[in-house]
């Protein structure tokens, strides 16, 4: 009869659909989002949300030195669009910012603006009412190599001394190679710092 009764008491408690849902706000945490980052040829978001990540104590720091003996650390979690589905209430690929506004969380927007010797790596950081608290902008420049034309000829002629060698070196102007500004790791680890000391606290 006992065991009968634990059997059915644990089938009901495993009967229930499972709660996907998580929590996003925090009173004592900060949850930021990192946007797909569409400019780059070679998309840039798993590089942009990584770096985040791993700068994000940047953010305690920041409100630890304005705070000063009143500071309290904030939980900081960081998503992207590897584990954003968790959240079932919003499509955060489509809608970020609204999403972002419904669920009170921060939210991080990459644009890339490339010329043809001359890109900007712009990060801007959104809070939970969609306003722009901090941007940072990173330069990124490209390079012309100078590559050297010239042709070396060596003429064998006969006469009456015997053979002679003459050598003919020829040269035109060096033939200029592009290189495009290319965003390195280094330029977004940059960029993500920047823009965590220098928000709106």
């Amino acid at each position: 009869m006992l065991l009968g009764l634990f059997f059915w008491a644990f089938m009901n408690a495993y009967a229930e659909e499972p709660n996907h849902f998580m929590e996003i706000i925090e009173n004592d945490g900060i949850v930021i989002y990192v946007d797909i980052e569409k400019d780059n040829k070679i998309e840039l978001t798993h590089l942009i949300a990584a770096n985040a990540r791993l700068h994000k104590e940047v953010i305690n720091e920041g409100y630890a030195m304005k705070e000063g003996i009143g500071y309290e650390k904030r939980k900081i979690r960081i998503y992207d669009k590897t584990n954003i589905a968790y959240f079932d209430s919003c499509d955060y690929l489509k809608n970020p910012i609204p999403c972002s506004i419904e669920n009170k969380n921060w939210l991080i927007k990459t644009h890339i603006y490339i010329e043809d010797l001359h890109a900007s790596l712009i990060v801007n950081l959104h809070d939970e009412t969609g306003n722009i608290i901090g941007t940072s902008s990173i330069p990124v420049h490209g390079w012309i190599e100078l590559l050297p034309q010239w042709k070396k000829t060596t003429v064998v002629s006969s006469g009456m001394m015997g053979q002679t060698k003459q050598t003919i070196l020829e040269q035109w102007p060096h033939k200029q190679k592009k290189h495009p500004p290319y965003i390195r790791s280094k330029d977004v680890s940059q960029a993500l710092i920047g823009l965590f000391l220098s928000f709106d606290k």
